[in-house]
């Protein structure tokens, strides 16, 4: 009988070269060796500000990754001609270049947006109805992307800790949210890993993970990013122990807790509220204001941007034909929603909305084969979305967080919707089981 409780599958030596560019690549997006620039602007923290030194490494993953694809054509064509709507996308992004102050930077920025498919097309290929070796390759990356943030901010604190805001940690990073960002990733590919192992020395080591993600959390004190963490430890478990015969309730549940998050949401940025009111409360604990740090400045500014150019926006250039205009210091409005209306328009806010849509459509679908695998993915699914609320990450070709939003939108296409009962039996019985 063919097993699709994943346990069983293994990766062989010519499907790790096929990963290998995008477990390099999780790295080279998110560690940087050189010492980060001060500065006490929220915008300035740009999540797409990648150190020039590592340019030469991206070419090489790019290269490799395009090298990789060449010598599994047939499967690499099935998963990059499966979203048309994405490839337009990136056609939309290049011409962007004809209405940009620089539009040498856009073409340059195009590059990253066609290398880092690449990647995922590879790793996707290799990945193929491997469940738990995709999940290893973030709990990898994720453990040891931690041990060094903890050991830098320990071994040299003036590099892990930034003192310019507040003694928030960034670990081997350029900024404690992009610090946060890991530790987020980290407790999502460990808390679903719980439920793809039956070793108990990796369902150990996972626990460990989450903790030390934990204590980084704590001390990069990014607040989105613990707060989703936070979600995805009740949320995830819950659903898998419901199971996919109790959707319905399961929904319910998760929409509530929705609903709550989102009244809160509410609550915090009404402008109307006394100063001795539970939001204010919220926000003393968590050492933050109502205007989330400046963020809510930042956004009233981004929707006049969008007002003066909201067919096309002000291109895809990191926002640099519309700073100089304000004089700003700046590289992201910290909301994704806002600052894709901004970069892209009403255009670019369309096949975003598109993409979105499909991919809940193919999650729908694959609830109904692999209840276990949709977790997953939904979950990191909903919690990049949720992200994009207080941090700008949507369309930004050179960030951890939109590789992974690339990442489930074509391993989602990817995926055999045709799995037989037998094999749909086996994963339900291990979800079941625990």
């Amino acid at each position: 009988m063919r097993e699709n409780s994943i346990q069983s599958q293994r990766m062989q030596g010519q499907e790790l070269l096929h990963a290998l560019p995008l477990f390099l690549a999780l790295f080279a997006l998110t560690l940087s060796v050189g010492q980060p620039s001060v500065s006490l602007l929220p915008g300035a923290a740009g999540s797409s500000d990648i150190a020039y030194y590592s340019l030469p490494l991206f070419a090489v993953l790019y290269i490799l990754a395009f090298v990789m694809l060449l010598t599994r054509p047939a499967a690499s064509w099935r998963v990059l001609t499966n979203h048309w709507s994405y490839l337009a996308f990136i056609t939309y992004i290049i011409l962007s270049s004809l209405w940009s102050a620089y539009p040498i930077d856009v073409l340059k920025k195009s590059t990253h947006y066609i290398g880092i498919l690449l990647i995922c097309a590879a790793a996707i290929v290799a990945l193929a109805r491997k469940e738990k070796s995709m999940l290893r390759i973030f709990v990898a990356y994720t453990s040891i992307a931690i041990i060094i943030c903890i050991a830098t901010v320990l071994i040299s604190p003036s590099r892990g800790i930034d003192e310019a805001l507040s003694r928030r940690w960034r670990g081997l990073t350029h900024h404690p949210n992009v610090l946060g960002s890991i530790a987020m990733i980290a407790v999502w590919a460990n808390v679903n890993y719980l439920f793809y192992t039956t070793r108990f020395k990796e369902q150990i080591w996972s626990v460990i993970v989450i903790g030390l993600a934990g204590l980084c959390l704590y001390g990069s004190n990014s607040i989105t990013s613990t707060v989703l963490s936070v979600l995805l430890v009740v949320v995830v478990p819950m659903m898998m122990w419901v199971g996919k015969r109790s959707i319905a309730r399961t929904i319910l549940i998760v929409g509530a807790i929705a609903m709550s998050t989102l009244l809160v949401l509410a609550m915090s940025t009404d402008q109307s509220l006394h100063s001795v009111d539970v939001a204010d409360e919220f926000f003393a604990v968590t050492g933050r204001d109502k205007n989330f740090t400046g963020r809510t400045g930042l956004w009233e500014m981004a929707w006049s941007a969008f007002k003066q150019k909201p067919l096309l926006g002000w291109s895809f250039d990191d926002l640099m034909s519309f700073l100089p205009i304000r004089n700003l210091r700046v590289s992201q409005f910290h909301n994704g929603y806002l600052d894709l209306l901004v970069r892209g328009g009403i255009i670019g806010w369309v096949f975003m909305g598109y993409l979105i849509i499909r991919k809940y459509v193919l999650l729908a679908r694959l609830a109904r084969i692999n209840w276990r695998l949709f977790i997953t993915l939904a979950s990191l699914s909903t919690t990049i979305l949720a992200f994009n609320i207080t941090e700008a990450t949507l369309v930004r070709g050179q960030h951890l967080v939109w590789l992974l939003f690339i990442f489930v939108l074509f391993s989602l296409n990817h995926v055999n919707l045709g799995s037989s009962g037998s094999d749909e039996s086996i994963e339900d019985e291990h979800v079941n089981a625990r």
